[in-house]
C-alpha cells in the first residue's frame, strides 16, 4: 500500500492543497519529506493523510478518536466544508493476500451473521481514491474498495485461531506515525515513507519525524 497523491481542502489551516508522491517513472516514491518552518502546516498535512487512513485501516472508527498528540478534531473544519482524496497504489501480492484472507474471515463467521448482514468482498484494484468528507470516508470503489484496506485487521481478527497468520502482516499495508511524544515499533518495516522536520535553524528542539505507510 503506497501513497500516490493527496489533495486536501479545508482540513485546519489549510485551504488547498494538492501533491503526487511519485517518482519520474510515474511510480510511488519510497521517501517523501516535507520540511517547513514551524506553523506552516506540515504536521497538519500529516494528519489529513494518517486521518482517513487510520479510518480505512480501522485502527479508529472516527475523526474524534484520531490520537496524535495535540489533534483536536473540533477544529478540523474550521476553515470550511473539509474534504481529503488519496490515491493510494496497492501491490498484486496484497490485493491477493487480502482477497484470501477475506474468504478465510467470511468463512470464520456463524450462519446466522452472514445471513443478517450484507458483507461484501475487497475489490481487486491496483489503485483505489479514499474520498474524507464532513466525517464519512467513502472510495472509488465502494465499499469493496475501503475492504481492501482491511488486511491488517483480517490478520487481527483470524491470528486468535491460527497465530502463524501473523506472518503477513509485513506483506499488508498499514498506517503509524511517530513524534516526540510516541515510540515507533523498531520491528515494523518501512517500505512508504513521508517524514517531516524541522528547518534547519529551528530553535525548538529535536527535530521531528513522523512516518506513514508501510507494505
Amino acid at each position: 500500500m503506497k501513497l500516490r497523491s493527496v489533495t486536501i481542502e479545508n482540513f485546519k489551516g489549510i485551504k488547498e492543497l494538492r501533491f503526487d508522491v511519485l517518482d519520474l517513472e510515474q511510480r510511488p516514491r519510497d521517501l517523501t519529506c516535507i520540511v517547513g518552518d514551524n506553523g506552516s502546516g506540515k504536521t497538519s498535512v500529516l494528519q489529513a493523510i494518517a486521518m482517513p487512513l487510520s479510518i480505512a485501516t480501522k485502527r479508529i472508527r472516527y475523526a474524534s478518536d484520531f490520537d496524535w498528540h495535540g489533534f483536536l478534531p473540533e477544529r478540523i473544519s474550521s476553515g470550511g466544508r473539509t474534504r481529503i482524496e488519496l490515491e493510494v497504489e496497492f501491490s498484486r501480492e496484497e490485493i491477493r493476500i487480502t482477497g484470501e484472507l477475506f474468504q478465510k474471515w467470511y468463512d470464520s463467521l456463524s450462519s446466522d451473521f452472514r445471513e443478517t448482514r450484507q458483507i461484501t468482498a475487497p475489490s481487486n484494484s491496483e489503485i483505489v481514491t479514499l474520498i474524507y468528507e464532513q466525517n464519512r470516508l467513502t472510495s472509488s470503489e465502494n465499499i469493496a474498495g475501503l475492504h481492501q484496506f482491511l488486511g491488517h485487521y483480517y490478520v487481527k481478527a483470524l491470528a486468535k485461531s491460527d497465530a502463524s497468520l501473523r506472518n503477513l502482516f509485513v506483506k499488508l499495508g498499514d498506517v503509524f506515525w511517530f513524534d516526540q511524544h510516541a515510540t515507533w515499533e523498531p520491528h515494523r518495516p518501512v517500505d512508504s515513507v513521508i517524514a517531516k522536520t524541522k528547518t534547519a535553524g529551528s530553535n525548538h528542539g529535536a527535530p521531528v519525524l513522523k512516518t506513514f505507510v508501510s507494505s
